[in-house]
């Protein structure tokens, strides 16, 4: 027998694990199966830390990078554990027949497993589309559900996005906040747009060592502490760093874009942004470097604060940096800069002082929610999108819930549960309603299930309504309009108000309202209420199925395959219901078959899992 050097050597050598290769945690389980030497060896590996580390990217709570290496081993197999039981809980609400029981699920993935399962949440999202679609005969098989897993999945990893980022903003409303830094309220923002808390911390904390490396080789200070002789120098230079890295006020035309406010945008592509994130950017610098930096929640602009220690027995001072304008004046004198800035603002030179101290927290919240809602009245066609304009509304009103939670705002929430169907459990009902007061709190509760009671709609028979020519899933263009859609469901007749026919000249048309009327997911976003008579029915074909998936971003929440008929087929196809749709329309499948609209079900089992845990 080899030397255990030897063997641990080549183990140490195989490919380790990730989410898409499996190859050397394989080879390994084969190893502990033939003979208990070898198993001893594959336990006490020093690779299985990097095993670890290799297939889950992100930092998980609670765990020791210290601990001895034969528990990483033990920390692997938990992990995989863990993750087979949130693959099985994603699948769960692929496969669930109602919105309410999908909103539970999701609340136990997010609530109860907490930040750890993001990575396997990210690699279900990614199931792959069948090849036709991309004209790839390379790509790998695609599941027979993969529209609804992608869909389900980012919808799954935005809501704990968003209550990672809301569990941020509770002891804001608590008097509890001193744990909470300027950087965590903001990065909180960035949540709503699903991004990662602990990668957008990682993004700063490299930014603030870049400029700590750039400092150090200026020669401006030695060792960890900077003399604060030095200290106004560097503020200087950290400003004029940041300039260099793109970092600077935006043009007026642009100051109040969107992107200015988050995160995850300003750290990548709008780094021309505004005083506040500027801010931000400069004070977790400052802060990285040993000094003792905040903002101050200034009127006309936010500025940052260095409080510098006093040598020899000297008492501290403050230093007062405008980090938006520092390209022409960096560090403000508090009698003769200042002054101005204020009678400016509205407000007397003698209110100096009572607007000079470092904000809390809680300020800076209330003024980045005030920022982003002034962004979206001043900009009501912003280039951003009306998705983008959509997220930040909803961030707004999710913090304005925990500032004022009353029922207006709870219904404005509600609103937003559109787009976002499985907040509603995890984000809201778990989350906010929590945090906020007992009277409001039982407000809420009653408005929530009153809502949940409006989703619980009845079923559609087809058999009872023979007269539907058309069936769900059906792709089709609009006879007058020319755009292109597919059917998500119908009406025998037409079910809207007389003011909204009127308004629509519905008794202009040859069979008025008494024919059927179907709800149209249309390319560009909108479920439009279409009429017969005006339907054209579309054959499924892979290309219109690329500008369906490519254009219509909840495609997946109603639909989860394609059903693509061959050269030598007649019949239309069509898109494959999701179990939800196929519970809201029970016969819709088995009347479609029997007239050959559609294939055959038992080939498109959308119940049907495939892939590893």
């Amino acid at each position: 027998m080899f030397p255990v050097e030897i063997f641990e050597l080549i183990l140490d050598s195989l490919p380790l694990s990730t989410f898409t290769d499996d190859s050397g945690i394989h080879a390994l389980l084969r190893c502990t199966e033939t003979c208990s030497s070898l198993r001893n060896i594959v336990h006490q590996l020093a690779s299985w830390r990097a095993h670890y580390h290799s297939r889950w990217k992100r930092n998980t709570q609670g765990r020791n990078d210290d601990k001895a290496e034969a528990d990483w081993r033990l920390s692997y197999i938990e992990r995989r554990i863990s993750d087979n039981k949130v693959y099985d809980l994603l699948n769960d609400i692929v496969n669930a027949t109602s919105a309410e029981t999908k909103q539970e699920i999701a609340a136990t993935i997010v609530v109860d497993y907490k930040y750890d399962p993001w990575d396997v949440i990210e690699h279900y999202s990614q199931a792959p589309l069948p090849p036709q679609l991309y004209s790839n005969p390379d790509a790998p098989p695609s599941p027979p559900d993969a529209l609804a897993r992608r869909f389900w999945a980012q919808q799954c990893l935005g809501a704990l996005a968003r209550r990672l980022g809301i569990m941020k903003w509770l002891p804001l409303t608590q008097l509890e906040a001193h744990d909470v830094t300027f950087q965590d309220v903001l990065v909180a923002f960035s949540t709503f747009f699903n991004a990662d808390p602990s990668e957008l911390a990682l993004e700063f904390t490299a930014l603030a060592q870049r400029c700590k490396s750039h400092l150090s080789s200026l020669g401006l200070f030695q060792g960890e502490d900077i003399p604060p002789s030095s200290i106004p120098d560097v503020c200087i230079k950290i400003c004029a760093w940041m300039r260099s890295e793109g970092f600077d006020k935006p043009t007026p035309t642009h100051y109040h874009d969107l992107a200015n406010h988050f995160p995850h945008r300003f750290l990548r592509t709008n780094r021309r942004c505004l005083p506040m994130s500027l801010v931000c950017i400069f004070v977790v610098i400052a802060q990285h470097l040993g000094l003792n930096a905040s903002p101050v929640n200034f009127p006309s602009k936010v500025l940052a604060h260095i409080s510098v220690p006093g040598t020899a027995g000297a008492k501290s001072s403050d230093l007062w940096i405008d980090v938006f304008d520092a390209s022409t004046l960096c560090i403000l004198d508090p009698n003769h800069d200042i002054p101005p800035m204020l009678v400016a603002a509205g407000l007397t030179a003698e209110q100096v002082h009572d607007v000079l101290g470092p904000a809390g927290p809680s300020d800076i919240f209330v003024r980045i929610v005030h920022n982003i809602h002034r962004s979206l009245a001043l900009h009501p066609d912003s280039p951003e999108g009306e998705q983008s304009r959509f997220v930040a509304a909803y961030a707004v009103s999710s913090a304005i819930m925990l500032l004022h939670p009353v029922g207006p705002h709870v219904d404005s929430l509600l609103g937003f549960l559109t787009r976002f169907p499985l907040d509603l459990d995890a984000v809201l009902l778990r989350t906010i309603v929590p945090a906020i007061p007992e009277h409001s709190r039982m407000t809420a509760i009653r408005m929530i299930n009153e809502h949940r009671l409006s989703e619980r709609r009845g079923t559609k028979k087809r058999l009872l309504n023979e007269n539907v020519k058309h069936y769900v899933g059906l792709c089709i263009r609009h006879k007058k309009y020319g755009y292109e859609g597919v059917i998500l469901s119908w009406d025998p007749m037409c079910r809207m108000s007389e003011s909204w026919q009127m308004r629509m000249q519905v008794n202009s048309l040859s069979r008025k309202a008494s024919q059927p009327f179907y709800n149209v997911l249309t390319v560009g976003e909108m479920t439009r209420y279409v009429a017969e008579e005006n339907i054209e029915p579309l054959r499924l074909t892979w290309p219109l199925a690329k500008r369906l998936v490519d254009s219509i971003r909840d495609l997946g929440m109603f639909f989860c395959d394609f059903d693509v008929p061959s050269d030598s087929e007649s019949r239309e196809g069509g898109m494959v219901m999701t179990a939800e749709l196929r519970h809201k329309h029970p016969d819709e499948m088995a009347f479609c078959e029997t007239l050959n609209w559609i294939h055959n079900s038992e080939d498109v089992d959308i119940m049907q899992s495939s892939g590893d845990h």
